[in-house]
């Protein structure tokens, strides 16, 4: 688009209008790309060209006074193909830079562009502020200082325009070195916030800190030690992007982390891995940690952490929880790397990833006594349609002891928990003893899985039921029977289990026979499993034989008519199968959710074409689908 220079006045008075308090006091000089010829206020050209600068009268050359503000565009500015513009030879001196609304969100080729040649640079007033209108740029096509451009500065701050909307808009800062650039960097969350990258660790390396407001985000790429303190605030907006985003793996944060608010970091990709928090992190404000694709991708703390609020490990949405490592090994402290000196420990809430499980590893110092103190844990999936795994994983190293204190444990209607324990170490809890439920297994030094239970205030594996098996006997006729009892089939009998009447209530069931195959024959009756969560699951003991489930329907939800419930198929061999023959069904009207959560290497089938509506999730183990109907 090509517009008049008295349209460009007018345009250029509007905006003006329109800027901070802080520019009002400087002069505005807009880049008019076609010099005297007709307005045109984007496009390329170079910096100090004759009469490229429009003063709302006429064109002329930058005056390089040092606080005079660069506009680039006006709003509604037509989109160009080639929109870099280039100082050559010399530092361009600015108070500014104000980017203004494009017609239409820019592409590859038009996004704003700044560059150097023959040595030229941008220098900054004190403080100077770079502000951003809605269509300046996309998460694709950024506004971009480019790095051939060296800047320097004191105090640097990139913000929206107030009133300019509420869309995210994308800058970065391709120099890999900016020694010039001194003072404090802040990135403002206003009106949707700034996303800023940072090339590598030396782009903003001399400046003092790093200050991220609620929905701003700092990103940064190409790995290496980051060495400036950062505060953080928020979670990078309405894409939740992170108020720190880890584009690259092998990337290190030396100095504190400070909470200003509660504040989320995010490793983008499950392939960015080997992220440290060498500084900890610190302020009386909650955690969370995050990661977009698989969560395969590591993030430790290697330095004591004392911030007070709770901690998240995962987020809701399509988002994984990765990998989180408390590395005593490489810490200075054998005490609490999280919520060290803290009176009392925050809440740690485990989300499990959409397509993997999330994981706190405690890694234990060498030959040394280790612990680590947390509040009440929680574990839960990131959204209603699958079920979540949270792992907890304890590393003993040496002759040494990595110990775990915890509050309560609980889920929320999709979660579930493994356990893993130290060669030599405990992990002790304020849950009331008893079995957990089918949703918790415990792993022991042993290698070997069981459902997990509390017992004198240790979380420990062994829980397999509390109702035995008698030969030829049906399950609701063996003495001591409840709808609410554990049945174990063991080698004290033989033969297949059965039931007797139309409907049999149990609340879960265990096979731990180490001796021959088993078989629990439902005889065209139903087998109706308890409510979760201490009901609703189905084990087959890490040395048990092949267990198969066959005729009849197996469903789930409790003894009430028509409630919804939970399947858990748990195969805890790496040897032997879990095999369900019988139709999986709803209880009556109310859907049934099957989440399959046994041992890695583990293998259950399924065979029947069953009817249940629920969904299902394969948190850990494999499923082997024999019928084209099998998930209902």
């Amino acid at each position: 688009m090509s517009i008049s220079k008295s349209s460009l006045c007018c345009v250029f008075a509007a905006t003006i209008l329109s800027c901070s308090v802080a520019n009002l006091q400087a002069q505005t000089l807009v880049w008019d790309a076609n010099g005297a010829s007709a307005g045109q206020p984007i496009g390329p050209g170079q910096w100090f060209g004759t009469a490229q600068w429009f003063d709302g009268v006429s064109n002329g050359a930058w005056n390089n006074v040092g606080s005079t503000i660069a506009q680039l565009g006006t709003p509604g500015a037509a989109l160009v193909s080639g929109n870099t513009i280039t100082i050559t030879g010399a530092t361009a001196n600015v108070g500014g830079i104000d980017f203004m609304s494009l017609a239409a969100a820019p592409g590859s080729t038009n996004q704003f562009s700044i560059a150097g040649a023959s040595g030229g640079s941008l220098n900054f007033a004190n403080d100077a502020v770079l502000q951003f209108q809605q269509t300046t740029s996309t998460g694709s096509a950024f506004a971009t200082f480019a790095s051939t451009l060296p800047l320097t500065g004191n105090g640097l701050t990139f913000q929206k325009y107030t009133g300019s909307g509420t869309t995210m808009q994308f800058v970065r800062v391709d120099s890999a070195s900016n020694p010039g650039l001194t003072g404090p960097l802040t990135i403002k969350g206003n009106d949707g916030g700034i996303f800023l990258r940072s090339a590598g660790a030396g782009t903003f390396a001399a400046m003092s800190s790093v200050s991220v407001e609620t929905n701003g985000t700092f990103s940064v790429s190409g790995g290496g030690a980051y060495t400036v303190p950062i505060s953080i605030a928020g979670f990078g907006g309405a894409s939740q992007y992170g108020a720190i985003r880890v584009d690259v793996s092998s990337t290190t944060f030396t100095q504190p982390i400070t909470l200003t608010a509660d504040a989320g970091i995010q490793t983008n990709t499950g392939g960015v891995t080997g992220t440290v928090l060498a500084g900890g992190i610190t302020g009386p404000f909650a955690f969370t940690r995050f990661a977009t694709g698989s969560g395969n991708g590591t993030l430790t703390l290697s330095a004591a952490s004392d911030y007070t609020g709770a901690t998240t490990l995962g987020r809701l949405g399509s988002f994984a929880g990765g990998v989180t490592v408390l590395d005593f090994a490489a810490a200075a402290t054998a005490t609490d790397l999280l919520y060290n000196g803290v009176a009392t420990p925050g809440a740690v809430g485990l989300i499990g990833g959409y397509n993997s499980p999330t994981v706190l590893r405690l890694n234990g110092m060498t030959d040394t006594v280790t612990s680590q103190a947390l509040g009440n844990i929680t574990v839960g999936g990131a959204s209603s349609a699958i079920g979540g795994l949270g792992i907890i994983d304890l590393i003993s190293n040496g002759a040494g002891q990595m110990n775990l204190s915890i509050g309560t444990i609980t889920r929320d209607s999709r979660g579930m928990l493994a356990i893993y324990a130290p060669t030599s170490g405990t992990v002790t809890t304020t849950q009331a003893d008893g079995f957990l439920g089918p949703w918790a297994t415990y792993r022991g030094a042993d290698g070997k899985a069981t459902w997990a239970q509390v017992s004198g205030g240790v979380v420990q594996g062994g829980f397999t039921g509390n109702l035995v098996y008698e030969t030829a006997t049906a399950i609701s006729d063996i003495a001591g029977y409840s709808a609410a009892s554990h049945l174990t089939l063991s080698q004290s009998s033989q033969g297949p289990a059965s039931l007797s009447g139309a409907t049999t209530d149990i609340a879960t069931v265990s096979m731990t026979d180490g001796l021959i195959d088993r078989t629990l024959t439902l005889g065209g009756n139903s087998l109706r499993l308890g409510a979760t969560p201490t009901g609703g699951g189905i084990q087959l003991a890490p040395d048990g034989k092949n267990f198969t489930i066959t005729g009849g329907t197996l469903t789930g939800g409790g003894t009430a008519a028509n409630a919804a419930g939970q399947l858990f198929l748990t195969n805890q061999s790496s040897s032997s199968v879990l095999q369900v023959d019988a139709s999986i069904t709803n209880n009556g009207s109310g859907a049934i959710f099957l989440m399959i959560n046994g041992a890695p290497d583990s293998r259950t089938i399924l065979t029947a074409a069953n009817t249940f509506t629920g969904n299902a999730t394969i948190a850990s183990g494999s499923l082997e689908i024999r019928n084209a109907g099998a998930l209902g």
